[in-house]
């Protein structure tokens, strides 16, 4: 007759691939709400820290927890909450912390706080520049002229690309300047396509550019836009990237108020469900999953490091900046040699198809947990059950 023997050591976590009768020591069929290890013990609980009427969104910068209840968003520190604007009650809400800021995506606005200051992220563009009167004319050949804005920041927006006219004395018409900005004229030498500073304007109203002369600022956000609205964000290499679609913009280096829509991109054939930053470059998930490296750079280039996608909702990254995810395979995860890529944890779990989920890295009695939650694909099942606990017994 076989001895029983205590198993106490389910450190590789769940088999669900192989038979009953077949689970290879330190695997178990199924655990829920545990922690593999050594010895089971129950997965850490959560506390209330704040309540909320229809929390959409949380995010973080230092130590401030953000989050966005309803159509407010608000800061909690300290254990105080306070509102810091308003915004659109329903969409998709995105977030990345890029250079020591937080970056914040709504539908109806693009914000960026810093920690005492919440501001408009971008510039207004000039989708139209102004009309010009043109008097004392040459036949020396033709200007082009432009105008942009500029915030209190310095930041200055871009514009569409410059008109056109004859040289001569030119009387600009400034109908509109968007509040707490100012408005900069722009004009070429003669026959030349480099235009150059010549008036900052600060109220509507006519001004004169006589014989516009060449100068040492040089206009350099044409065809440069405003950031729009995406559903996933991720800072990266000195720009923050913006999924919309099946699409990846990413803005221009060190200038976050501005995006190359025309060219500063990437496509896909499915929408983009997945835009996380690890040590190696920035993950994406559409049709595949994919990895952009030198985003920002001369040469941005993608490969594709697994041939399916990621659960909708479940990137996140280490302590150690990693990048993990979970598929219908288990868990995705860089490694922190670049050489390695990305690998899968076990081949003996197969977690299905899921709509979409949420994880996290949660750290408990000294070690580090990827905590996972995914919407099984269909409708659920009648037999679904809550609160159990179940054991098995494999017999030798």
């Amino acid at each position: 007759m076989a001895e029983p023997v205590r198993l106490v050591d389910w450190s590789k976590g769940i088999d669900n691939r192989s038979p009953d009768n077949r689970l290879q020591e330190g695997f178990a069929r199924d655990i829920v709400n545990l922690d593999p290890g050594a010895t089971m013990s129950s997965r850490v609980g959560y506390e209330r820290v704040v309540e909320t009427e229809d929390c959409r969104a949380i995010m973080s910068l230092g130590k401030q927890i953000l989050f966005v209840d309803g159509d407010q968003l608000k800061v909690l520190e300290n254990g105080a909450v306070r509102t810091l604007a308003t915004v659109a009650g329903a969409g998709p809400v995105a977030h990345c912390v890029h250079n020591e800021e937080l970056f914040i995506s709504t539908a109806n606005a693009m914000l960026r706080y810093d920690g005492r200051t919440l501001r408009d992220w971008g510039v207004p563009d000039v989708r139209y520049h102004p009309t010009i009167d043109v008097t004392n004319t040459t036949d020396n050949g033709r200007r082009l002229f432009a105008m942009t804005y500029v915030n209190q920041y310095g930041e200055e927006g871009g514009c569409t690309p410059p008109g056109s006219a004859p040289d001569g004395e030119y009387t600009f018409d400034i109908g509109y300047i968007p509040p707490g900005c100012r408005a900069r004229i722009y004009v070429s030498p003669v026959n030349a396509k480099t235009l150059y500073l010549q008036r900052e304007i600060h109220s509507p109203g006519t001004y004169t550019v006589t014989r516009p002369v060449d100068d040492s600022a040089p206009l350099e956000t044409v065809n440069h836009w405003c950031p729009r609205p995406g559903s996933l964000m991720a800072s990266s290499g000195g720009v923050i990237l913006m999924a919309d679609d099946k699409a990846v913009f990413f803005t221009d280096p060190m200038s976050p108020h501005l995006v190359r829509y025309d060219r500063a991109f990437f496509q896909y054939p499915a929408r983009v469900n997945m835009l996380l930053s690890g040590l190696h470059g920035v993950y994406v998930s559409a049709d595949k999953c994919y990895k952009l490296m030198g985003v920002g750079g001369n040469e941005p280039r993608q490969d594709t490091v697994l041939d399916y996608p990621a659960v909708d909702g479940t990137g996140t990254t280490t302590t150690t900046g990693q990048a993990v995810w979970v598929t219908r395979y288990g868990m995705a995860n860089e490694s922190t040699d670049p050489r390695e890529g990305v690998s899968e944890t076990s081949n003996a779990f197969y977690l299905g198809e899921h709509e979409h989920g949420a994880s996290s890295v949660v750290e408990h009695n000294g070690r580090r947990r990827l905590v996972a939650t995914a919407k099984r694909t269909g409708d659920q099942t009648g037999l679904a059950a809550a609160d159990f606990f179940e054991a098995e017994v494999i017999r030798p």
